[in-house]
């Protein structure tokens, strides 16, 4: 019978959500700090222990989060005998509405409320290979990749430089994936239209961050763009799917592959 811990704070209704996936599962809940994570085979939780030997008996652990950037230097990211999955796709379309409020918001120079006439967008695929022809075809880019060793600054002065003057750049990614100061020099001199970021290398962001006081054509936000209210929600219906497939020997859903670092 798989002992399933939850260190997130899911309410009752949610856990039983949970027990409810099968009679063969042991669900309980406890705070990270203090959890006893020895005889827990499946953990669900957005802190997870360092120290292994807590944990022996561990087979598949499922992060509160879309991204696992953060846990590249974790030993558990380092074991590849422990599964791990992720709640990517559960604020999928929370951020994509926050990108077209962004653009709406840029195209309309709010706060200075004027009328912007759009562009379109072109309608066309690019492959990685082709990200120059991208950015200067683009009237809006949105960043959304991964932060991985390849996506590092993969945004910087040379890429700024190829897109339009009249061209607007959202990050809803990871902040690290664009080179900040050379995006607060393109604003600065005016070589893009305006930006609006979500997301930083270090968050919060320290006080003097170049994209402070860039100007009027610039939106920062503290990484909300996936914020909804029924994240816990999701998230437990997400775990509980997986779990399903975990008891029933089936692909689970939003497996990390290590190779590629998401």
């Amino acid at each position: 019978m798989p002992n399933v811990l939850v260190t997130t704070p899911f309410d009752e209704v949610q856990i039983d959500r949970l027990r409810r996936v099968s009679p063969r599962l042991t669900v309980t809940r406890a705070d990270p700090e203090t959890a006893d994570y020895a005889t827990a085979e499946i953990l669900y939780g957005g802190i997870l222990p360092r120290d292994r030997s807590r944990a022996p008996n561990l087979k598949w652990v499922q992060v509160h989060m879309a991204g696992v950037n953060g846990l590249h230097e974790h030993p558990l990211y380092a074991d590849a005998a422990i599964a791990l999955t992720t709640a990517s796709g559960v604020h999928a379309a929370t951020v994509a509405e926050y990108a077209m409020t962004a653009l709406l918001a840029l195209a309309h120079h709010v706060p200075r409320m004027v009328e912007w006439q759009g562009r379109g967008l072109p309608d066309a695929w690019f492959s990685p290979a082709q990200l120059t022809e991208l950015l200067a075809a683009s009237d809006v880019v949105v960043m959304c990749a991964p932060l991985t060793h390849e996506t590092q600054h993969m945004i910087g002065a040379r890429e700024l430089g190829l897109m339009k003057p009249t061209a607007y750049f959202i990050n809803v990614g990871r902040g690290a994936s664009v080179d900040e100061p050379a995006l607060a020099r393109a604003l600065a001199d005016e070589r893009i239209a305006g930006a609006a970021v979500d997301v930083f290398a270090q968050e919060p962001p320290p006080a003097g961050h170049p994209l402070y006081g860039v100007g009027d054509h610039v939106i920062l936000s503290p990484h909300v763009s996936g914020f909804v209210t029924s994240y816990d929600e999701d998230c437990c219906t997400l775990f509980a799917e997986n779990l399903r497939r975990y008891l029933d020997g089936t692909p689970l859903l939003n497996l990390v592959d290590r190779t590629k670092g998401y």
